[in-house]
């Protein structure tokens, strides 16, 4: 799966928001426009993603997931 950096965003600024736990896939995706896979993706690859995209100019990477049921 490739995340980029705008998807990165997107789940960064629900994160910053400080109103909804982030286990909460659903409005996260509701408010973030991201599927249930992309936000498990970044959750679980966070620290790596982070690094990536807001120390680099780094505008996608992908990352191998396990696929959710």
């Amino acid at each position: 799966m490739t995340i980029t950096k705008d998807d990165f965003n997107a789940y960064e600024r629900v994160r910053r928001l400080g109103v909804v736990n982030m286990f909460d896939v659903r409005t996260v995706g509701q408010l973030s426009g991201l599927t249930k896979p992309q936000i498990i993706a970044i959750m679980k690859e966070y620290r790596t993603l982070n690094v990536l995209f807001t120390r680099q100019e780094q505008a996608s990477v992908t990352i191998q997931a396990k696929e959710t049921q």
